[in-house]
């Protein structure tokens, strides 16, 4: 398939995946020449918007709600990015949680991590269900 050059800089092994998102939003399948795929002058923008969404962490299906909210009620794709901005919340302090563990355990004296009583009573509190955040909030 041929990547128009209007079109942004796709990587080929994202091209799969983008033809998919051409599936879930209904685009006509796109018509053939020489064998080639050749799609609409405005299915650049859907790829860009797609791409632009998937970069920030929303999944297929979740572009795929955003954009079907957006056709009923243009001001409801704010609700489902609140949604996505405590998710990348989350997900940001569960990132930070496992920075800081990576960090101790550089800074570990012990030769070998598994020895070391610190790495061994984060392990314990993990294992009684204790959220990593939760472990190393408590530990210097």
């Amino acid at each position: 398939m041929n990547q128009p050059a209007a079109w942004p800089p796709i990587p080929w092994g994202r091209w799969n995946w983008l033809i998919n998102a051409f599936a879930v939003f209904c685009f006509a399948p796109p018509g053939r020449v020489s064998g080639q795929r050749r799609y609409a002058p405005d299915a650049v923008g859907v790829v860009g918007a797609v791409l632009l969404l998937a970069d920030v962490g929303f999944t297929l299906a979740e572009i795929e709600q955003l954009m079907a909210a957006r056709a009923h009620d243009p001001s409801r794709w704010r609700e489902l990015a609140r949604r996505k901005l405590t998710e990348l919340d989350e997900r940001i302090a569960e990132a930070k949680a496992a920075r800081v563990a990576v960090e101790h355990a550089l800074a570990c004296p012990h030769e070998d991590i598994v020895t070391c009583p610190n790495f061994q009573e984060v392990v314990r509190l993990r294992l009684a269900g204790k959220p990593l955040e939760e472990v190393h909030a408590a530990r210097p």
